[in-house]
Formats: C-alpha cells, structure tokens, sequence
C-alpha cells in the first residue's frame, strides 16, 4: 500500500512538472520522451534520451525521468 502511494505521489509531481514544461513538439500517446530540469529550474520535455544528448553537443540540462505517454494523458514513469 505505501510503494503504490509513493508511486501515485511520484507520478503526480512528474505529470506537474510535464505540463509546466516548454514542450516544441505534440506529445502522441505511448510514446516515451525525456524530461530535463534546466539550470533555471525550468522543465523541458525532449524527444531525445540522455544517451541521444551525449552524442550531441548540446546540453539540456540535468536528466529527469523518461516518460510514457499514456492514453488517458496521465504520464508513466519509464525510468
């Protein structure tokens, strides 16, 4: 009952912080993105894994969580 809690509360902040965040692009539903908390304290939503990002040279900012879209547009924490 309390890890299905934390989850709940968990999911709650993440969905927060999603629909708070610059997002340049239409979230599909099942998809999975990547959140990213920039030095400002501002979030944004990416298509692009932390994985994806270390081949690049640009930078984001500190890796979240990745996140699934789910079809009742809730989020799913992935990672």
């Amino acid at each position: 009952m309390l890890s299905e809690i934390e989850s709940i509360t968990s999911s709650t902040w993440v969905s927060e912080w999603i629909y708070a965040a610059k997002i340049s692009f239409k979230p599909e539903v099942n998809h999975v993105y990547h959140l990213y908390e920039r030095e400002t304290g501002d979030f944004t939503l990416s298509l692009l894994s932390p994985e994806e990002f270390a081949q690049s040279k640009r930078q984001l900012g500190r890796f979240v969580h990745s996140v699934r879209l789910l079809g009742d547009h809730t989020w799913h924490i992935e990672r």
